[in-house]
């Protein structure tokens, strides 16, 4: 294959996320951050798109995402039902993604000693990404993702011939309730692991301080953003 041929070639990229630690970015940007703002998956699609393209030496029309799956634990009807408006935020994000084409993979969270954790999530994200990486035989797989357990996953698919991106955020602040110090960091294992880590919080601080218009549009509009509450006032569960 030429050199044009290779450049002219479309890029099939499939996008997964893990659900509970994109909501806990999420929430960071509308609640901590001071840009106030929900992270808007449109955008950060059209984000990938072209940050694969520039690592690719591509364009960004080049670039398609074929598939985006995002993959979270679940409340029950009953414990959502007791939080205020949480059934209706429920539906209004699943609406979200539905309407930019992610598809959803929820198990259910259980209480184990009266906490409630999320079991079984990495397994399910990591067997469902490798068996349609098998089948659809992405360019690229772009993770949402910061556990050193997806480490395995990554290898796995570099040995089918895909590439991968990561897309990890690490970031700490003052919790304003209890005073305390919360640290959120990607695994050094997966950075090191992935072909393309990106990072992120460097990332969005760069491009708001220069008005990039791409790492903007990555943020929830203001007149949307009050609608948008994927889970931001849940119970904390364990994402481990």
């Amino acid at each position: 294959m030429s050199i044009d041929q290779r450049l002219n070639r479309a890029l099939k990229v499939g996008v997964f996320y893990d659900g509970g630690y994109f909501s806990h970015v999420s929430n960071y940007y509308n609640y901590v951050h001071p840009h106030r703002r929900r992270l808007h998956i449109g955008g950060l699609h059209d984000f990938i798109k072209h940050s694969v393209a520039e690592k690719e030496g591509t364009t960004p029309n080049l670039c398609h995402i074929i598939d985006a799956h995002f993959f979270r634990g679940r409340f029950s009807a009953k414990d959502a039902n007791e939080k205020p408006n949480q059934l209706y935020y429920d539906r209004v994000f699943d609406d979200v993604l539905m309407w930019n084409n992610v598809q959803t993979h929820y198990l259910p969270v259980k209480d184990q000693m009266g906490r409630k954790r999320e079991k079984g999530i990495d397994v399910l994200m990591a067997l469902e990404t490798y068996e349609l990486c098998m089948l659809k035989r992405y360019d690229v797989v772009a993770l949402i993702a910061s556990d050193g357990d997806h480490v395995p996953l990554v290898r796995k698919l570099h040995a089918l011939g895909c590439k991968t991106m990561l897309l990890g955020w690490d970031f700490e602040y003052t919790d304003e309730q209890s005073g305390e110090q919360q640290t959120t960091k990607t695994s050094t294992d997966l950075w090191n692991n992935v072909s393309f880590p990106m990072e992120m919080s460097y990332v969005v601080e760069e491009g708001l301080r220069n008005k990039d218009e791409v790492v903007e549009d990555m943020f929830v509009p203001p007149s949307a953003n009050r609608d948008v509450v994927p889970d931001g006032d849940r119970p904390l569960i364990s994402m481990s």
